[in-house]
């Protein structure tokens, strides 16, 4: 048995020997890989990366007030607002997303106190949880009919915000959505929409109400 036990720990120690991590087997590689986050460039006041032909606004830098969001930027199209790019901009009165932004990422703009406007293109399609979150000053804004979900606590404690309208393809909307919305009078529906109808101002689910 002693000589046997030896035998295997001679084996196993020839083999990591010859085989040691990092190094590859037949081409498959038994490293850590490792992989690289996408490098911040800073543009005027916007910091973005690059992720091949599209950029994400990474961070605003700017002193606020009326900021329009370009387009391009470097002959590449902005496709999204990222997590957190705006957060906590005070200052900030209004924003314009350009018409190849498809994505508004999660706390994009929550504590923006200040702002009263934001201009949503109909080529976004996806709102991140808390993107509008606190944003105290926002009256009344325009949701594309692109949107399908209106996530969690997108638009928790925006006091300002009396009237909202649901589009047509809306079909999930986070019982957080619309949280400490203390001036929301009134919730109007797209009557194409499927899933949602309101009453007097107050939002209903169609299936909740079939179903009874």
């Amino acid at each position: 048995m002693k000589k046997l036990a030896s035998k295997i720990t001679a084996a196993v120690l020839a083999a990591s020997l010859a085989f040691p991590t990092g190094t590859e087997l037949l081409g498959i590689n038994f490293g850590t890989s490792v992989v690289a986050s996408a490098e911040t460039t800073t543009d005027g006041n916007f910091d973005y990366t690059v992720n091949e032909s599209t950029v994400t606004i990474t961070k605003y830098n700017g002193s606020g007030g009326e900021v329009e969001i370009p387009a391009t930027i470097d002959s590449k199209t902005v496709t999204s607002i990222g997590e957190s790019a705006f957060k906590d901009c005070t200052s900030l009165t209004s924003v314009a997303i350009p018409g190849g932004v498809s994505s508004i990422g999660v706390e994009a703009f929550k504590g923006c106190s200040s702002l009263r406007s934001i201009t949503i293109p109909r080529s976004v399609t996806s709102i991140g949880g808390y993107a509008f979150h606190s944003c105290t000053s926002l009256e009344s804004i325009n949701i594309p009919d692109s949107v399908t979900t209106i996530d969690r606590y997108t638009f928790t404690n925006c006091t300002s915000l009396s009237v909202i309208t649901i589009p047509k393809n809306v079909t999930s909307i986070a019982n957080s959505a619309f949280m400490y919305c203390s001036g929301l009078s009134s919730i109007n529906v797209a009557e194409e929409n499927t899933k949602y109808i309101s009453d007097d101002g107050v939002l209903f689910n169609k299936t909740v109400i079939l179903s009874r």
